[in-house]
C-alpha cells in the first residue's frame, strides 16, 4: 500500500506532466504527497579551476561570496515560483500536499536521504531531463535514485 509519495520538479514542462501524473496518483489512492525542489540542482559553482601552463602552481576563481550570496537567492526566489506553480496545478489547500524548497543537497541526496528518514512508499520522477555532458558520463539523477533508495521509484515519460 501506498501511503506516502515524493516527487521532485524543475521548471521543465516535463516536471510538470510528473507533477500531475503524481497528483493524480495522491487523489486515487488518498496518500500524502511531498512535492519538493533543491536549488542545488543546475546551480553554478562558487569557483572554477584556471587553464594555467604545466609550471605554474594551481590557479581557482572564486566567485566573491557577496556575488555568490546574490546568485544563491536568486536560484532561491526561482525555486520558490517553482513550487507557487506546482502549488497552483495541486490545489494550495490540499492538507495531504506539501511542498519543500531544498537549499542544502541535490535532488538525489535529498531523496535517499528523506526516502528513509520519512518512511516514503514511492518516489515519482521525470525520466527526462536536460542532460549534461557530466550526467551522461556519471549517471542522471533517475539512474542515482534508482540505485540509492530503497522504496519504489516511478518514472514518468
Amino acid at each position: 500500500m501506498i501511503s506516502k509519495m515524493l516527487v521532485g520538479i524543475d521548471d521543465s514542462e516535463h516536471a510538470e506532466r510528473t507533477l500531475t501524473q503524481a497528483h493524480e496518483l495522491q487523489q486515487k489512492l488518498n496518500c500524502e504527497l511531498v512535492i519538493f525542489h533543491s536549488i542545488k540542482h543546475k546551480m553554478i559553482s562558487q569557483s572554477y579551476p584556471l587553464p594555467i601552463p604545466a609550471f605554474s602552481p594551481g590557479a581557482v576563481y572564486r566567485i566573491p561570496l557577496v556575488d555568490y550570496t546574490k546568485i544563491e537567492e536568486e536560484y532561491r526566489n526561482h525555486g520558490k515560483k517553482i513550487l507557487e506553480k506546482a502549488k497552483k496545478i495541486v490545489g494550495a489547500n490540499n492538507p495531504k500536499i506539501e511542498t519543500r524548497l531544498i537549499e542544502d543537497f541535490q535532488p538525489e541526496d535529498y531523496m535517499k536521504m528523506v526516502s528513509k528518514e520519512e518512511s516514503f512508499d514511492l518516489i515519482i520522477l521525470g525520466s527526462k531531463g536536460d542532460h549534461n555532458v557530466v550526467e551522461k558520463l556519471i549517471g542522471s539523477i533517475p539512474e542515482k535514485v534508482i540505485k540509492d533508495v530503497e522504496c519504489n521509484v516511478l518514472l514518468v515519460k
